[in-house]
């Protein structure tokens, strides 16, 4: 498939759609559509973090592109002692986050090609991997899989309206679970949502 931007780059302005959000706390009304929607990819991450829950420690987790950062926002409600890792690469999105999430650890930093170094157990995202090339996709996962125990991701899949600003990978649900694999990854699970509203998507859970 062809992509008319720069694989990874974007025209659309993130902070400019999410600003108003970014402040609020996940129990705000605002953010309950958006929530409930992600219920599938959520339940998925929480599912991950019990395993490390029962072994007597906080689970840590990283959400990487994390525009609102509604789902770090559940995780910490959840798991207030767990150490929650936020990256995004739009500064003026992680200035707004130290701002108004003291005790999240915000980073500046690319999705791909990554700085960021810190051990976790769970890594999180959903709208990201589908601005990437495949090959591009594989290289980050292999990437998140020396950094996480678990990953879990949600995507647009095939019958996902096209975005009018950019065109974006809309693979169907079997062709991510390729390249999961041939990322060198292990599937767990997986699970299409959205269905019935007409977005189709989709979650991955997979260990390195």
């Amino acid at each position: 498939m062809s992509i008319r931007l720069k694989p990874g780059q974007s025209d659309r302005d993130w902070y400019e759609q999410y600003k108003d959000l970014i402040p609020l706390e996940a129990s705000d009304i605002k953010l309950q559509g958006h929530i409930m929607h992600l219920f599938p990819l959520i339940h998925a991450i929480k599912r991950q973090a019990l395993a490390f829950a029962k072994e007597g420690q906080a689970p840590s987790f990283l959400e990487i592109g994390s525009g609102t950062a509604v789902v770090s926002k559940l995780l910490h409600k959840t798991y207030p002692k767990s150490d929650i890792y936020v990256v995004d690469s739009d500064s003026r999105i992680t200035q707004s986050l130290r701002d108004n999430f003291p005790d999240f650890n915000v980073y500046l930093d690319e999705a791909e090609d990554m700085k960021f170094s810190t051990n976790v157990n769970v890594i999180h995202h959903q709208g990201l991997l589908e601005h990437f090339t495949e090959v591009r996709i594989r290289n980050m996962l292999q990437a998140h899989a020396k950094l996480a125990q678990s990953i879990v991701f949600a995507v647009p899949v095939k019958g996902y309206p096209q975005s009018d600003v950019e065109e974006e990978l809309r693979l169907p649900v079997n062709a991510w679970c390729d390249i999961v694999k041939d990322a060198g990854l292990t599937l767990l699970e997986y699970g299409e949502f959205g269905i019935n509203v007409g977005y189709n998507e989709a979650y991955f859970v997979c260990h390195p």
